[in-house]
């Protein structure tokens, strides 16, 4: 068998015949049958080449050659070749066997490097939180009472109340007598810079006689609620910590103690003439214990030092606020830098996956990205230093833990991992391994079955 021009040529060898008749023709495997070729030849060896039509690539074909003598009969010696594609067979062979494997590893290999949106559960301690509310109805940041002793507030917009003593605390080596007044007392922020800060007149002495002594609590906070649009950052050095919200606010104070008030860059619309940056002594009745607070259309700052016996129950306790574009970012002073902002290490978990959760260092970053369905669960001022503890849950559909190259952040010698699952790790731990395993069991176990009960009625 050779091929010449794209066709074989099949060679018939006949021994010591007489005159006769010969018919060949092809049929491959599906049964097409090629043109009949009839040739008549005298008797002795005798070889004949047949250009029959090539069969497709791979197929193995047979070949029928009938030979005959003048009186019809079927000549004895006659040798037929019966060959077919068979070189072309084992290459198909080799491709059918080969291309799957192939596709089954190349396949394997994208299930452990494509990483899938992910379900993630973050805890971390932070000096510092960034967020943007998405719900309609955001939850209280706050919880309704929470004791402060300390409040200054920044983009305060208007701040009045009823004052049943307001006086000027004079300045020392002032000898004159302090001027007191009783009424509505009304201060207005136009300065962009103006700011109000409530401070404690009283110390309370600690339990213990070697601590210092501590601010009694002046007032409580109102529910601070967040809508959606708003961005709030929440920091907190030593003792004191500041909410930052982007919204408009109103605010009502109830205050439970007289206080020391010191506007900065404040209109004080009282009839007495009083100085614009002055203290004064105030203390509210007992009838209106209330301070209105209006913040302004960017927003509102309040830098809060809590009273320390209701620190932990400061922020809401209930709380499920949807949120998105969230950052850990701390900002060096002077130095316009960026640094991690987590006060110890924290974990980033997969809620319904069998799988280890991953440690957030202390000097690391973590860069939420993009995610979907994001809620913060809690907000509490940390155990044991300053720091807010922040648990949230939700879809994580970019992010990476690391540390940047540079002090400056965004180096090219950066180390970065993203958190999330491989498609083989989601389908590995998740849920649907024990389905997929169950069902192979029971596909299994059927099958066996019913073959052995086959193997009953066969025999």
């Amino acid at each position: 068998m050779q091929l010449h021009d794209g066709q074989w040529e099949r060679e018939i060898t006949l021994n010591e015949v007489g005159y006769f008749r010969a018919k060949a023709y092809a049929m491959d495997p599906q049964g097409q049958v090629s043109d009949t070729y009839r040739v008549s030849l005298n008797g002795g060896q005798v070889s004949l080449n047949m250009d029959l039509q090539q069969f497709k690539p791979g197929e193995v074909g047979l070949f029928v050659g009938h030979v005959v003598n003048a009186s019809g009969a079927p000549v004895t010696g006659a040798v037929v070749w019966r060959v077919g594609g068979a070189g072309r067979q084992r290459m198909s062979l080799v491709l059918g066997l080969c291309l799957p494997s192939a596709a089954a590893a190349l396949l394997a290999w994208g299930a452990t490097t494509w990483r899938v949106p992910t379900r993630v559960s973050v805890d971390v301690i932070t000096r510092r939180i960034s967020f943007d509310v998405t719900g309609r109805e955001g939850p209280s940041l706050l919880n309704a009472n929470s004791q402060f002793s300390d409040l200054t507030i920044e983009r305060c917009g208007t701040v009045s109340f009823q004052a049943e003593e307001f006086e000027i605390v004079p300045v020392s080596g002032d000898h004159e007598r302090p001027i007191s007044y009783s009424g509505p007392v009304r201060l207005n922020c136009r300065d962009a810079q103006a700011q109000i800060a409530l401070s404690s007149r009283h110390e309370q002495q600690t339990d213990s006689p070697g601590d210092r002594v501590k601010p009694s609590p002046v007032g409580a906070l109102d529910n601070l609620r967040l809508h959606e649009g708003a961005t709030v950052v929440l920091d907190v050095v030593e003792s004191v910590f500041t909410i930052d919200v982007s919204t408009a606010q109103r605010l009502d104070l109830p205050i439970h103690a007289p206080f020391f008030l010191t506007p900065t860059i404040v209109e004080v619309e009282i009839p007495s003439g009083f100085a614009l940056i002055r203290t004064y002594r105030v203390r509210v009745p007992e009838s209106n214990r209330l301070i209105h607070v209006e913040g302004t259309e960017r927003g509102i700052v309040m830098i809060v030092t809590p009273v320390a016996e209701d620190a932990d129950e400061f922020f809401n306790t209930d709380m499920r606020l949807p949120v998105a574009n969230v950052k850990f970012l701390d900002e060096v002073l002077n130095e316009r830098v960026l640094t991690s902002p987590f006060v110890r290490d924290g974990t980033l978990s997969y809620p319904g996956y069998s799988i280890a959760a991953l440690t957030v260092t202390r000097a690391q970053f973590f860069v939420p990205g993009r995610v979907a369905a994001m809620e913060i669960t809690g907000i509490a001022f940390a155990p044991d230093g300053p720091g807010f503890r922040v648990t949230m849950e939700g879809l994580l559909n970019e992010g990476a833990i690391g540390t940047p190259g540079t002090s400056a952040g965004g180096g090219a010698d950066g180390h970065w991992n993203d958190p999330r699952l491989t498609a083989y790790q989601v389908f590995r731990y998740g849920p649907l391994w024990g389905i997929v395993a169950a069902i192979a069991v029971w596909v299994l176990a059927t099958t066996w079955i019913g073959y052995e009960r086959w193997k009953k009625l066969v025999a």
